[in-house]
């Protein structure tokens, strides 16, 4: 016995589960795969993002200010993301870079921020993806020194 039922436009039964099977699916997609796709996407952008970096980096050269000797504290936020990094004047200025497309090409600036430190330390640094701060002691002085790669 085969059922079929036909309506006015002539849609068969077997065309309406099918269609209600598709968009079954669709759903299931939307509703659990899709939102943790984007959470994913989100995540490792917001840990790429130029405040993420000026505020790690702020903590990171305040937190050297602790040591009694000598530290080092090496920091790579991205080994994708080039930032242009400015410390000056108790601040540090990042600057997120776009990718360059080709060789040569003027880099153009996707986000900018910055934070306070607590410690006078200068530094200037053009599309660097790695930064180490150093932090010593001689003579009765602390000597802070920040590089980049």
């Amino acid at each position: 016995m085969r059922l079929v039922l036909k309506s006015r436009k002539g849609i068969t039964a077997q065309e309406i589960l099918t269609m209600i099977c598709i968009l079954a699916a669709y759903l299931v997609l939307l509703i659990f795969v899709l939102p943790q796709v984007l959470g994913m996407i989100f995540h490792n952008f917001s840990l790429f993002s130029a405040d993420v970096v000026a505020r790690d980096m702020s903590s990171l050269i305040t937190a050297s200010g602790i040591a009694t000797d000598r530290i080092a504290i090496y920091y790579a936020p991205s080994e994708v993301v080039e930032y242009n990094v400015e410390i000056k004047d108790r601040f540090v200025n990042v600057k997120m870079l776009k990718p360059a497309d080709k060789q040569g090409e003027e880099r153009k600036v996707l986000e900018e921020a910055n934070a306070k430190i607590a410690i006078d330390v200068a530094g200037n640094f053009e599309a660097k993806k790695q930064f180490t701060i150093d932090k010593s002691r001689a003579g009765g002085k602390n000597i802070y020194g920040v590089e980049a790669k």
